[in-house]
């Protein structure tokens, strides 16, 4: 009975926290409400003070006039401790209140005085408090750009606050992520969203100025199939045909960048087949298949959904291990299975959010948060409307968080260590 007590007591003494570091309200009793959320107790995770594993004990919209309390009324109780499982011991409480607040005599009160001064350790509903940044290491409309826009616009509206887009093109990606890891905050505001494989590649061939454990990729969003794909006007029309001229003659091969999912797929191609070829990376999207196009190229290597709709080239080959656009892409064999390379799928688009993992051990609720508003993401209707916009296919939407992403850089690091000799030229 007593540790009941106490836990209303402390409910009641964290609302009186939260009235006293806000300014101080005067004049009629309705000045000033807020909406609470929900109560939740819990222990320290690890040293560090959030609630990982929490128990619910108040939920709904009960609102608090603090022009009252401030006069003296009482608060009451917020949640029932009769939730709460016997024989536990909690050292932490989460409060989360609504945002949104009812002023009623605008002159008792300036209402952004009293929001700004909501302590962030007690409550975390002032989480974001600017705008997102998302450093992205490549030129503003090409694939990434679409990407990020589709699903950061629908994001915005669970997190409640806009995206701002830096772009940061430049040596494969390095340009980006060393702005990124030199300039960018650690307080959860500054993201980073860049494609995995790609990006993973270039750190094998050659390392980077800053600590790989420095960040990690956290939210992914896609998982875009790497493609061999030919102009319609080749004499050359399947797989088959290119292996069987790539025998009689060094073929050129345009590519976006020489470390890229798609790069080491026809690399590894011609590693067990016996074919020449001769990688030239063109620096994008456009460029390759521009390259391909005129002729400049006998063929080129780039995701598949920047090449199948583009008129005037033809997709034969995945590096996947099925073909889910079969009516888009009816000519693409499954590369892998069919030559039997031994390689792992390789999505050419994986891209995904990056964040400094100090910001990870600084703001573990503020991570939290953004993982758990990305899900919403994906359950919204207005995202799939997004991607359609963006002219991606549904079908190569990839929710994937921390694991997923982990995963994949794993697994695309020790593909590339493999082959760091091709990648390498």
């Amino acid at each position: 009975m007593y540790k009941i007590f106490k836990i209303i007591f402390f409910i009641k003494l964290t609302l009186y926290i939260f009235i006293s570091n806000s300014h101080s309200a005067t004049g009629a009793a309705d000045v000033y409400k807020v909406t609470m959320r929900k109560v939740e107790l819990c222990t320290a995770s690890t040293g560090v003070t959030s609630c990982e594993n929490s128990v619910v004990i108040g939920s709904g919209d009960k609102v608090v006039d603090i022009a009252s309390v401030s006069a003296g009324s009482s608060v009451a109780s917020y949640g029932d401790p009769a939730l709460l499982p016997l024989g536990e011991t909690y050292t932490h409480m989460r409060v989360t209140i609504d945002r949104k607040f009812v002023i009623k005599n605008s002159t008792a009160i300036a209402a952004g005085s009293i929001v700004g001064s909501i302590p962030s350790i007690a409550f975390g509903s002032n989480f974001p408090s600017r705008k997102m940044q998302a450093y992205i290491p490549t030129r503003a409309g090409g694939g990434a750009d679409r990407n990020f826009r589709a699903f950061s616009g629908v994001w915005s509206k669970h997190l409640g606050i806009k995206f701002e887009p830096k772009f940061y093109p430049g040596a494969s990606g390095r340009v980006g992520y060393e702005t990124y890891m030199d300039k960018a905050s650690d307080d959860c505001h500054d993201l980073i969203f860049g494609n995995m494989g790609p990006e993973v590649l270039n750190w094998v061939v050659k390392k980077p100025t800053f600590d790989l454990n420095a960040y990690k990729y956290f939210i992914q969003v896609d998982a875009d199939p790497g493609s061999i794909f030919i102009s319609t006007k080749s004499k050359m029309k399947t797989v088959e045909d290119v292996i069987a001229e790539g025998k009689k003659r060094t073929l050129t091969v345009a590519t976006s960048r020489l470390a890229h999912p798609a790069s080491l797929g026809i690399l590894v191609l011609a590693q067990k087949t016996g074919m020449k070829i001769n990688l030239i990376p063109l620096s994008g999207g456009k460029n390759t298949r521009n390259g391909v196009l005129t002729g400049e190229t006998d063929l080129g290597v780039l995701p598949s959904t920047t090449v199948m709709k583009r008129k005037g080239l033809n997709v034969i080959g995945l590096f996947d291990e099925k073909n889910v656009l079969k009516k888009k892409m009816p000519n693409a064999i499954l590369v892998n299975t069919e030559y039997k390379l031994g390689l792992p799928p390789l999505p050419a688009g994986a891209r995904a959010f990056g964040i400094k993992t100090s910001a990870i051990e600084k703001h573990p609720e503020r991570y939290k948060k953004l993982i758990n508003s990305a899900k919403k993401v994906f359950t919204d209707e207005a995202y799939k409307k997004a991607v359609v916009k963006s002219k991606a296919p549904l079908e190569f939407i990839s929710e994937g968080y921390e694991k997923e992403c982990k995963a994949y850089v794993e697994n695309i690091t020790k593909v590339g260590q493999e082959y760091r000799s091709l990648l390498s030229g």
